[in-house]
């Protein structure tokens, strides 16, 4: 099995955008400090309600992710503290697997 390495352009220096090429039927996320560095190109009716919701939700991977890693942190530190529910370990559990897949850690053939 191979383990990939996080390499994403939203590495919290610059927010991603959603954008469109005028006259085209394309939605367009990307990072970098002008929006030059494209991470999707989604090629569909941008004018459907989900497209632009799945743009949006792609457009803000970077801050979830930081968001996560937040809670995991205070949830840690809480399991260790011996003052963490079930709920909060079992939620521990599914947010570190959630970031370790965000970050392309996960075993892949």
């Amino acid at each position: 099995m191979k383990k990939r390495r996080p390499n994403y352009t939203g590495n919290g220096k610059h927010k991603w955008v959603v954008s469109t090429i005028k006259e085209s039927d394309c939605l367009l996320v990307g990072g970098g400090s002008d929006g030059s560095k494209i991470v999707a190109d989604i090629r569909t009716d941008y004018s459907s309600k989900e497209v632009i919701a799945n743009a949006s939700i792609i457009s803000t991977a970077p801050e979830l992710l930081a968001e996560l890693k937040l809670i995991s942190e205070h949830f840690g530190q809480r399991i260790v503290s011996g003052q963490a529910s079930l709920w909060e370990k079992e939620r521990f559990k599914y947010i570190n697997e959630t970031i370790s897949k965000a970050e392309g850690l996960e075993e892949w053939d």
